[in-house]
């Protein structure tokens, strides 16, 4: 339950704001405990301890007397209204000598008459003390029969959080704890006008049942929980059916990506703080790989499926993208939402983003997005001729995250990219919600901020990439790695800075978000991530079992993550569940490898990564699905220097470049696995930059004359270029000469 804060009212004068559906709640008097407030309660610390910490106030004693508080302003109710007195407290542990909460009154010796209380001790345990007495005809109350008992066993546990609710319906009133109602009286009820905490009596011992309090509110009518929904980034989400096959799902069936751990800190403290999943508050999982403005708009959809009461308001918390989703819906439906906040969210763009889009450079960083968005690619590029045009038809979203502040640079100059003018115009009218906002950034990991271009060449124009020119270097910012600082944060609103990296930023913030939206219940910030994992997913017909290195673990709805392994010697295990085709993404350190096959019922197939096997058969399948007769002939030889040739001149004549991202690495890994003297290795590099020397020439030539390449000459040249990034590396270097010598042809 959310505290609310306000300022108390001296007045008893009742608000009541009237729709045709309900009556609202309105403050009366509130505490959330911060800190201690004379102005609201009369302290008695009778030699025990009052403390406030983390928005909790802790009353202990190991004395004969027992701490006790009351309201130090009278009369809180009134004598023909509605209105809810509610507790949220924790015993944390029982001892012998009892002490409680509840309303009365206080008599002139300070003993508390106590009209509806909740009270612990070892002797009689938890129970609910309550008189129904009724006022007498002169309108008098005095309280002199016996409290009766209604035992709270097994309802009251120690050290958890439970909600002690009195709602006053004019004359009568219902007892809740957690919800359950446990007591209606009769009408014509005594009005209590005092709050009581604790015991101002001696006792006999000094071993006293520990008590803590969240908060104490007393308000009108029936108060309107805010409704919280954490959003989360991208990649966090997933639903293996859209994934392979682009089609669209419901958007219920969407559910957290399994491998995807950052969230469960936050939901874990908000559970601990007695909210319950999918009632007060949500985990809202979306297709991320939409335009924005989809996405937002598949927001508002699900938000319109919480049934919110008239007058109730929710509360966003976003990490990421699920954070930029939070604050432009808050633009669009400023009534709903009270506090809108983002953690790391890039609201000005991402230079990762812009690479990403524009070249189909992911990060090197194994976190959440780059995950997903290799196997993305890595399952949908055999539907295309390279990974940018991969990314661009299943991954809009991407472009929408380019940045909409300035930082490419051409010769010292500035130049201006490309960005989405939806998130354009909505950052220039940003200031309108800030009294909502709270912007969280992470800093202390170099971030880039900035690229220096040079000159776009004629391939690059022909395969539409690198727009503005090729990145030759860059400068870092400030930042956590994935988000600068100066994009995360939106000026005018809350700003709040942890050290922190894109995907740590969830947990280190998790108690700030707790005091923010009025949770006392505090967690222990512990967790750690993996310097580096093995990823493997698996879409198919088959259960997957990895093995590496000893370490044996069976799939997670098709995710297997094995922490601090490259993913280099292990194994993959499928076993079939149907006849069909199985296919299976794993990575080793940045390198993605995709494999794909038939598989039977019943029937075992073992994935050997350290091995060539597996190699062997992803490259003869991948040239039979593109004709390449002889190429084939070669791999079933094993001849990879021959299945090299032939698959150069097949390419070279039929225009075919289906599959050839994965056919190239199949084929590199294999020439790789032979060892090879340094003056080889050094002779192959120097040959294929000679090959490169000589492409780059002639274009030089074509572009003088204003002659435009062919996209295969295109096509040729990138996909030698990005072997060539390897460095000195036989078996890269020798199938980019073999590219280059074909780019003309």
């Amino acid at each position: 339950m959310l505290k609310i804060i306000q300022t108390f009212f001296i007045t008893l004068t009742l608000f009541f704001i009237i729709s045709v559906k309900e009556l609202y709640a309105f403050a009366l008097f509130s505490d959330d405990f911060n800190y201690k407030d004379n102005s609201k309660w009369s302290y008695l610390s009778n030699d025990g301890s009052i403390d406030f910490v983390g928005g909790v106030m802790n009353l202990s004693s190991s004395s004969l007397y027992f701490p006790y508080i009351t309201n130090s302003i009278g009369q809180l109710l009134s004598s023909d209204g509605n209105e809810v007195i509610e507790f949220k407290f924790n015993y944390k542990y029982i001892d012998y000598m009892g002490d409680g909460i509840g309303v009365g009154y206080t008599g002139v010796n300070g003993y508390p008459y106590f009209q509806f209380s909740i009270w612990d001790d070892l002797t009689t345990g938890p129970v609910l003390q309550y008189q129904d007495k009724s006022v007498s005809s002169n309108g008098v109350c005095i309280y002199t029969s016996g409290l009766k008992k209604i035992s709270l066993k097994n309802k009251i546990t120690d050290n958890s959080w439970h909600i002690f609710k009195i709602e006053k319906i004019l004359t009568v009133y219902k007892i809740f704890l957690d919800n359950e109602l446990i007591l209606t009286t009769p009408e014509n009820q005594c009005i209590p006008s005092n709050i009581m905490v604790g015991n101002p009596l001696s006792g006999g011992r000094t071993w006293w049942s520990k008590l803590s309090l969240d908060y104490i509110k007393v308000f009108t009518g029936n108060y309107i929980q805010n409704k919280i929904v954490i959003i989360p980034g991208l990649g966090a989400s997933w639903n293996p059916i859209s994934i392979l096959s682009n089609i669209a799902v419901p958007a219920n069936q969407w559910t957290m990506t399994p491998f995807v751990k950052n969230y469960d800190l936050l939901i874990t403290a908000f559970e601990n703080n007695g909210l319950v999943k999918n009632q007060d508050f949500y985990v809202w999982n979306y297709d991320w790989r939409k335009p924005l403005s989809q996405i937002v708009n598949d927001f508002n959809i699900f938000v319109n499926t919480l049934n919110l009461k008239t007058g109730q308001k929710i509360d966003l918390v976003g990490h990421s993208l699920g954070g930029l989703v939070a604050r432009l819906w808050t633009q669009d439906h400023p009534t709903l939402v009270d506090k809108s906040i983002t953690l790391g969210s890039p609201h000005f763009g991402s230079v990762m983003a812009y690479e990403a889009w524009n070249g189909a450079k992911i990060s090197d960083n194994l976190d959440i997005a780059s995950i997903a968005l290799n196997v993305l690619l890595q399952v949908q590029k055999k539907n295309n001729d390279t990974a940018v045009q991969t990314l661009r038809k299943y991954a809009p979203i991407v472009f929408d995250l380019s940045p909409t502040f300035t930082f490419l640079k051409r010769n010292g100059s500035n130049v201006i990219g490309k960005y989405s003018s939806y998130l354009m115009d909505k950052n220039n009218l940003v200031t309108a919600i800030n009294e909502k906002l709270s912007t969280i950034d992470g800093k202390g990991v170099n971030t880039i901020e900035g690229i220096s271009l040079g000159d776009r060449s004629l391939f690059d124009k022909v395969l539409g990439i690198w727009e503005d020119g090729r990145p030759l270097s860059y400068v870092n910012g400030v930042g956590d790695g994935t988000v600068l600082k100066k994009s995360a944060q939106i000026l005018g609103s809350e700003i709040v800075e942890f050290d922190s990296n894109h995907g740590e930023i969830v947990d280190k913030s998790t108690n700030w978000v707790l005091e923010k939206l009025g949770l006392g219940v505090t967690i222990n910030l512990i967790s750690s991530y993996p310097q580096k994992q093995a990823i493997f997913y698996s879409d198919s017909q088959a259960t997957m079992n990895v093995n590496c290195g000893g370490i044996e673990m069976d799939e997670n709805d098709g995710w297997v993550i094995v922490e601090d392994q490259d993913g280099k010697n292990c194994q993959i295990n499928l076993l079939g569940n149907d006849n069909g085709d199985y296919h299976v993404v794993t990575n080793s350190g940045n390198n993605w490898q995709y494999f794909e096959g038939t598989i039977a019922n019943n029937e075992v197939i073992n994935i050997d990564i350290g091995g060539s096997e597996v190699y062997w058969q992803s490259l003869k399948q991948n040239l039979s699905s593109i004709g390449a007769v002889n190429a084939v002939s070669a791999v079933t030889q094993k001849n990879i220097i021959l299945a090299i040739d032939e698959y150069i001149k097949y390419r070279s004549t039929s225009k075919i470049f289906r599959f050839s991202e994965e056919i190239l690495e199949n084929m590199r890994y294999l020439l790789n696995t032979k060892v090879y003297l340094a003056f080889e290795i050094r002779g192959m590099y120097l040959k294929a930059l000679a090959s490169k020397s000589l492409v780059e020439t002639n274009l030089r030539l074509m572009s003088r004359r204003g002659t435009i390449p062919t996209y295969s000459s295109a096509l040729n040249n990138e996909q030698a270029n990005i072997l060539m990034k390897n460095g000195e590396n036989y078996a890269a270097n020798y199938i980019a000469n073999k590219l280059y010598g074909i780019v003309w042809k």
